[in-house]
């Protein structure tokens, strides 16, 4: 599958449909409402590229989002981004570095 970038904003709304496995546009509406103070029409503005774009797919009845990527996909290309960035495209480099190794969660 080729490389699809996928944006803050797609990324928030990506994780609460990978949590969820699947959900509806208007309960992911009203979570990014909730969480994020976004209103409604934003949501449903992010979800339209998310669908083009072959994040998601929207299932009827009840405009029901399924997720196509996985979470893992996504972050091989996050890891794959951050490599061409910054490693000449070496995700081992990446990996190894010493940045990485002293990464810790807090």
């Amino acid at each position: 599958m080729e490389r699809i970038e996928i944006f803050e904003a797609e990324l928030k709304l990506m994780n609460k449909i990978w949590s969820d496995g699947s959900i509806k546009a208007i309960d992911l509406a009203n979570f990014a409402t909730a969480q994020y103070g976004w209103k409604k029409c934003t949501t449903y503005s992010i979800l339209r590229p998310m669908i083009e774009k072959g994040l998601v797919q929207r299932q009827e009845p009840n405009y029901t989002l399924v997720p196509i990527v996985t979470k893992e996909q996504a972050v091989i290309w996050e890891l794959q981004s951050v490599a061409d960035k910054l490693f000449d495209g070496d995700v081992h480099s990446l990996l190894s570095s010493s940045g990485f190794k002293n990464f810790s969660k807090n």
